[in-house]
């Protein structure tokens, strides 16, 4: 189970524009899980997980960062994940 990458970017852009380091735990209300089965698809959408192997099965967690994050980054990135607002 990975944090999916859109929650990752948002994460560090609240982090790099106040300076606070990311924490090691995070804690927050599950919004939805995708399950992935690797593909070559797959690898290219999300080059992070690309040293996974083909047909490995994963999953992406989407948190609600209401609680973590400020509205005005969630706003930023609104248009790009329209459930993080």
């Amino acid at each position: 189970m990975y944090l999916h990458p859109l929650c990752l970017r948002i994460l560090q852009s609240a982090h790099s524009s106040d300076g606070t380091p990311l924490g090691s735990t995070l804690k927050g209300r599950i919004l939805q899980v995708d399950e992935i089965t690797q593909t070559d698809e797959m690898r290219r959408r999300y080059k992070a997980f690309a040293h996974l192997p083909l047909n490995c099965e994963f999953s992406l967690v989407e948190l609600d960062l209401s609680d973590v994050v400020s509205t005005e980054v969630l706003g930023h990135f609104a248009s790009k994940w329209p459930s993080v607002h």
